[in-house]
């Protein structure tokens, strides 16, 4: 996984060079704010799980990669929205117990963010960002190590999970040279399952890190 994370962002990086470097003889604004921009990023997500409602449940942090589109629509010169639609991977490391047996959980989830924010544009060269999110769960693999026991499998068998979700992120994107570094932080509002499961019931607190081009 860590080699595909980074071929893609090398990748991403590449394509947003030669893009600059066909662009380089024709004139350029000097102050782009007020215009309509897409572009493209790639980057790693950074998860764990909190407000754990099984107690005995200890999560640690997962790393997975995020990668997608965006687009920034002007509101003038200080003021826009920014919409994203990114592939992005969560997850959680973790270890409990349920009735007395011991198990530990390697969750890998693949999901659909669409994030909505506010796009303060204090200066040329960055943008401040915040809003809602919105996540559909497309896919869900755990991996455990519960000794056989199949006490352990049935409870996370029974778990109603929840595909849609809803957040807020925020963050803050650099631009330099037609490249675009992104950072974020954010969480899930509502928890993974929609029952009372022995398995942990949680949600994502996540940071992210991005790089990118835009035109």
């Amino acid at each position: 996984m860590k080699r595909a994370l980074i071929i893609a962002i090398v990748a991403v990086v590449a394509i947003g060079v030669q893009a600059q470097a066909q662009r380089i003889d024709q004139p350029r604004p000097k102050d782009s704010r007020s215009r309509f921009h897409i572009g493209a990023k790639a980057g790693l997500n950074i998860n764990n799980a909190y407000d754990v409602d099984t107690r005995n449940f200890k999560s640690a942090k997962k790393s997975g990669f995020m990668g997608g589109l965006f687009l920034n629509i002007p509101m003038g010169r200080f003021l826009g929205l920014q919409l994203e639609g990114l592939y992005s991977q969560k997850g959680t490391n973790g270890t409990g117990t349920i009735n007395g047996v011991e198990y530990t959980l390697k969750r890998t989830t693949n999901n659909i963010d669409v994030p909505l924010m506010l796009q303060l544009k204090p200066f040329k060269f960055i943008s401040i960002v915040a809003g809602p999110q919105f996540s559909y769960l497309l896919s869900q693999k755990d991996v455990y190590d519960d000794a056989g026991n199949t006490t352990v499998r049935e409870q996370f068998t029974n778990q109603d999970i929840r595909k849609a979700n809803i957040g807020v992120t925020a963050g803050a994107d650099i631009y330099m040279l037609g490249l675009v570094f992104s950072g974020r932080v954010g969480t899930d509002l509502l928890k993974n399952s929609t029952n009372s499961s022995l398995a942990p019931n949680y949600k994502n607190i996540w940071g992210q890190l991005g790089v990118g081009f835009r035109f």
